[in-house]
């Protein structure tokens, strides 16, 4: 499954599931679902199987297809913009 698809994919999944993916401002697709599975606490949640069968949750899906933590350190734009919402940028 391609990158994109899979963003589809998942944002499907977290709306099906009733989680608002349009709550805040962020600068990318991969941002806005890394904040609605935290948000929706559904990190842990299975959400289907991965291609070898295993059962697969949000965070695994997510870190397997991104190639990246769920609960990394938030991308420079976000950082930015967090800040600046806090009044300190």
């Amino acid at each position: 499954m391609a990158t994109h698809e899979a963003e589809a994919w998942l944002a499907e999944m977290l709306k099906s599931r009733g989680i608002d993916l349009y709550t805040g401002e962020f600068p990318t697709l991969r941002e806005r679902l890394r904040a609605s599975i935290i948000a929706g606490r559904v990190a842990h949640t299975i959400i289907g199987r991965r291609p070898d069968g295993a059962s697969e949750t949000y965070l695994q899906f997510f870190e397997r297809v991104f190639r990246e933590p769920l609960y990394g350190a938030p991308q420079p734009d976000s950082t930015r913009r967090e800040n600046r919402s806090h009044g300190q940028g």
